[in-house]
């Protein structure tokens, strides 16, 4: 599926050091996925050492990063129950 990205996200990459690519498989193989508000999604991907928030929107046949941002596992437990 593609994967595109909005200004916003792509600025948080660079902010946050990560690649498009690590994005991508991040979102691909998601953890857990909760729906959020204005009919957005949110993947949450558990890594080493941090947890990786993907904000995102299914379009046709895309899928469209809103925002992306790491993160600690603790401040999000209540999404991976």
């Amino acid at each position: 599926m593609r994967v595109k990205f909005t200004a916003h996200a792509k600025f948080k990459l660079q902010l946050y050091g990560l690649s498009e690519e690590s994005v991508k498989d991040a979102l691909l193989t998601a953890d857990t996925v909760r729906d959020t508000r204005f009919g957005r999604k949110m993947a949450i991907k558990l890594l080493d050492d941090h947890v990786i928030v993907i904000v995102y929107e299914e379009l046709d046949e895309s899928l469209k990063v809103i925002t992306v941002y790491p993160t600690r596992k603790r401040r999000i437990i209540k999404w991976l129950r």
